[in-house]
């Protein structure tokens, strides 16, 4: 007999009213305790199929530079050079900076690798001394997208460009032409 006892009572712990039960939070199941989780009638029209709660956000914009190759002239007797990374649509939340010597990584973040380089809070590349850098192609990453901007450092001036005061001055073409003009009517005797 107290055995039947024993058997009654523990079937009848597994049988507990579902207003009681107290269901453990799971993706397929809703807990009491988790506001994200609401309750329905199954007899409802509309239910949904399952209680996952999607979290919608919108998209971190996409990163981008105005300027992808640029050539940066430094002056002979320069002792420094301040690389810049203007990145537009930058989110420190979902991206991060990376500065690259050719194919090498030389910053993680604002952390620079070696002592030559240091890096600002606006990412900012500072390069000092100016020693093996001529010709080198320094990149900008905005990852994880990889987005990029190349700098090459050419120590020396800029090519100079013409000047407006080079070009010849059109002002006084007519008045040339006209000269010349003249001069061969007086040559050709007419």
């Amino acid at each position: 007999m107290m055995h039947f006892l024993l058997l009654a009572l523990i079937l009848g712990s597994f049988y507990i009213p579902a207003q009681q039960r107290k269901v453990v939070s799971s993706p397929a199941a809703p807990a009491e305790s988790n506001p994200e989780y609401t309750e329905y009638n199954d007899d409802e029209e509309g239910a949904p199929d399952n209680f996952a709660v999607t979290e919608t956000t919108a998209p971190a914009l996409q990163p981008y530079f105005e300027q992808k190759n640029v050539t940066i002239y430094v002056k002979p007797d320069a002792t420094t050079v301040k690389l810049d990374c203007p990145v537009k649509n930058f989110d420190a939340e979902h991206h991060v900076i990376l500065w690259y010597m050719d194919q090498t990584l030389i910053t993680n973040g604002h952390e620079a690798i070696q002592s030559m380089w240091t890096v600002d809070s606006q990412f900012a590349l500072t390069i000092t001394p100016l020693t093996n850098v001529t010709g080198r192609n320094f990149s900008c990453h905005v990852m994880p997208l990889n987005v990029r901007r190349q700098i090459t450092i050419v120590i020396g001036e800029p090519p100079s460009t013409a000047s407006p005061n080079a070009a010849p001055n059109m002002r006084y073409q007519p008045i040339y032409l006209m000269t010349l003009f003249m001069i061969f009517r007086a040559i050709i005797g007419n």
